[in-house]
């Protein structure tokens, strides 16, 4: 299986409401559940009828860009950003893009 992940939407929010204190998030899909795969084993079929699942990922505002923490699994792009703002609890403003960003590396390589 040719393991994929893809960038879909991302945010940037204001930390406790100061301009200059931006964090950056962002929405992903993968063909495999990160939190089912095991060293030991292949990796296991995606969940979603799809072939996807999807993922908050956040930044801190010290360090935008650098995606450290990623949410629980989530079945929809729907149900991901929805996590992301009840989590951020602020606005964020979205850009989707047109087309999937490949991610070329796991978020711990980043």
């Amino acid at each position: 299986m040719n393991i994929r992940r893809d960038e879909l939407m991302r945010g940037t929010w204001l930390y406790d409401g100061h301009p200059d204190l931006q964090g950056d998030v962002r929405i992903t899909r993968q063909n495999w559940d990160s939190y089912l795969v095991h060293e030991d084993e292949p990796f296991p079929p995606p969940l979603m009828e799809d072939g996807w699942v999807y993922y908050v990922e956040w930044a801190a505002p010290s360090r935008r860009g650098y995606f450290y923490s990623q949410s629980r699994t989530c079945q929809s792009v729907e149900e991901a950003k929805q996590l992301a703002e009840d989590t951020i609890k602020t606005s964020i403003s979205w850009a989707v893009h047109e087309t999937p960003i490949a991610i070329d590396k796991p978020l711990w390589e980043e």
